[in-house]
């Protein structure tokens, strides 16, 4: 099988693996780790993740009936 690179977050040390590869769920597997952004990058990208979350929870748009508005 040829080498797959993907992107992913973990969390409490646990990486899943995206269902675009569900036949790797149990496979044995090499694994590399590359750290992709810096903590400080990483505290900023949950934050806009938060309150794009909020936003979408309070739903502020659903008044707007034109996307001129």
């Amino acid at each position: 099988m040829s080498t797959i690179e993907f992107e992913v977050q973990a969390k409490d040390g646990i990486i899943k693996i995206p269902d675009k590869y569900k036949e790797l769920e149990n496979a044995f597997l090499k694994i590399k780790i590359q750290p992709h952004r810096t903590k400080s990058e990483n505290i900023k990208k949950l934050m806009i993740k938060n309150l794009l979350e909020r936003i979408i929870r309070k739903n502020i748009f659903k008044n707007i009936t034109s996307p001129d508005e």
